[in-house]
């Protein structure tokens, strides 16, 4: 499970999606999952508190990765404290299936560590969705098999085409190039439209 809202989920999860696609969760023979948990929502909690009590049998079968970079969001805390509650009532070592990924001046690496939690820390330069190219978004998708030298072989050979100066190269030089002329017109609303489903989180 990542818990984290905004950066510190948005970019694993359109990753995950992208590369298991869409059907994924039908998929039961295929394991490991990601359930990402994010927002406070009453009714997922409880089906995954349901989940959590029928299905996770061992602890061992279960990682919590919870992602905060300020070590203080609301939603992040909330969540985290309630799986672990859950999961305490059947497991007495479930802080050795628990990692907190924040940043290195954060209150909570230092409680985490006081607990005999595992940490990883974020680098202050990265935020928001860019974030998946440090801890936030590399340890989970290498839990997941996920070849994540080859991830960022790709990131930094976009980074390179997306400096190209010639725009019938650089797709990103091209759509700004034409969303900037749109914006000189009146045109202020820009709508980024995913058809295929897997690649839909690239768009939310």
């Amino acid at each position: 499970m990542v818990i984290g809202i905004g950066g510190s989920n948005l970019g694993t999860k359109a990753i995950y999606d992208a590369l298991y696609e869409y059907g994924d969760i039908l998929e039961t023979s295929r394991y490991p999952k990601i359930i990402f948990v994010d927002t406070l929502d009453v009714e997922f909690l409880e089906k995954l508190s349901v989940f959590l009590t029928k299905n996770i049998a061992q602890q061992d079968e279960v990682l919590i990765i919870s992602v905060t970079k300020s070590g203080e969001t609301t939603e992040v805390i909330a969540n985290t404290e309630f799986i672990l509650s859950k999961l305490k009532k059947k497991f007495t070592d479930i802080f050795e299936r628990t990692i907190i990924i924040t940043s290195e001046s954060s209150r909570l690496l230092k409680d985490a560590k006081a607990k005999g939690i595992s940490t990883l820390s974020i680098p202050p330069i990265m935020s928001g969705r860019y974030s998946v190219f440090s801890a936030v978004g590399l340890f989970p998708l290498a839990t997941m098999g996920i070849d994540i030298s080859e991830l960022l072989k790709g990131a930094h050979a976009m980074r390179e085409l997306c400096l190209d100066e010639n725009i019938e190269k650089n797709s990103a030089l091209a759509s700004a190039t034409i969303t900037y002329l749109h914006n000189k017109k009146g045109r202020h609303i820009h709508n980024t439209f995913m058809f295929h489903p897997e690649l839909a989180s690239c768009g939310a």
